[in-house]
């Protein structure tokens, strides 16, 4: 149970189908955008992390890799290499495409990333 949880954070290898894309990118989704409707939460973790900056910067880190490794597995269900990850970044742009992978299945069978995670 423990390494298949860390594969899923930390691995760059395999695919990953909407579900549990889904259930993990949704919530970091909703927390990005909490500084417009909630500024008050902002200003709490911003005094925690002030406090505790090496705390700060370790949870900072792993979530940041965590959704790197999520998204790349995703990226690698639609048969994309990771770099197009890069694509996400644009302004704008970037919030146009998150909803590929929220939405739109991905390769049906095996492909150059591996074994289809719905068979």
């Amino acid at each position: 149970m423990v390494s298949t949880m860390f594969n899923f954070l930390f691995s760059l290898k395999g695919r990953l189908n909407r579900m549990p894309f889904n259930l993990f990118i949704i919530p970091f989704l909703i927390v990005g955008y909490t500084p417009y409707y909630a500024p008050e939460f902002v200003f709490y973790l911003d005094s925690v992390f002030k406090k505790i900056p090496v705390f700060g910067l370790v949870v900072c880190l792993g979530i940041m890799w965590s959704s790197l490794a999520v998204t790349v597995k995703r990226l690698h269900d639609f048969d994309k290499s990771g770099w197009f990850f890069i694509l996400l970044l644009i302004p704008y742009l970037g919030h146009a495409l998150v909803l590929i992978p929220l939405l739109i299945k991905g390769t049906d069978g095996l492909n150059e990333y591996g074994v289809d995670p719905l068979d």
